[in-house]
């Protein structure tokens, strides 16, 4: 996959706002990912290029870029909304966990809960997040956690989810063993860029409480 700044964002130049606004936060934590000992922000990155490359819209890519900095950085809600409207500022406190939730409920069990309660933009962008999460992820037993997530939301939705989701969906191949995905409407990823198939990459390949929004 292309480097979101080396490419996306000149055909998406409406989120290279949001893109620097988001690694200027995430620099500033010093975090790094540990599967790669990149910094934190090559994951956001990594998910505005999935959701770009699955039909995203300026507004889905840019949640996708902002999509952790309530959760991890000193970045606030309201900020978002002043700076990239209610519409990106909501998808990001939607697909941001809310920790005492977390804690009471289980990782597993909460993004169960999660995943059926998600507009169809905050899908995008969450499914996004964790099959970039299941490439690139040191955790033991996360992806096959992901795995059951996506086993939960598919059987939950059958044929009513969004396409762009169901084609992600197939980048994770453990999911044809459980779903059938044949359908030839998503053989093959959405991509408009290019003809080529696009296949993820994991980064070490490559060099707050949520409001209601009215």
């Amino acid at each position: 996959m292309r480097k979101l700044k080396e490419g996306l964002v000149d055909d998406f130049p409406a989120v290279m706002g949001a893109y620097n606004y988001a690694k200027r936060k995430h620099d500033a934590t010093g975090a790094i990912r540990q599967n790669s000992g990149l910094p934190y922000f090559v994951h956001p990155e990594m998910v505005a290029e999935v959701v770009a490359t699955y039909g995203g819209t300026d507004e889905e890519i840019e949640a996708a870029l902002l999509h952790d900095t309530l959760e991890d950085t000193d970045a606030t809600a309201e900020e978002l909304e002043t700076l990239y409207g209610p519409e990106v500022a909501q998808i990001v406190e939607e697909v941001t966990n809310f920790k005492p939730e977390v804690d009471r409920l289980g990782k597993e069990q909460y993004i169960n809960n999660e995943l059926l309660e998600l507009s169809d933009s905050a899908m995008l962008v969450k499914v996004a997040d964790m099959v970039v999460n299941a490439n690139d992820s040191p955790k033991k037993g996360q992806r096959e956690r992901i795995v059951r997530n996506f086993k939960h939301l598919l059987e939950f939705y059958e044929d009513d989810l969004d396409p762009r989701v169901r084609r992600l969906l197939k980048a994770l191949p453990e999911i044809e063993r459980f779903y059938d995905l044949d359908n030839s409407e998503f053989d093959e990823p959405f991509d408009e860029f290019s003809d080529e198939p696009m296949y993820l990459v994991s980064a070490k390949n490559t060099n707050k409480e949520k409001r209601i929004f009215s």
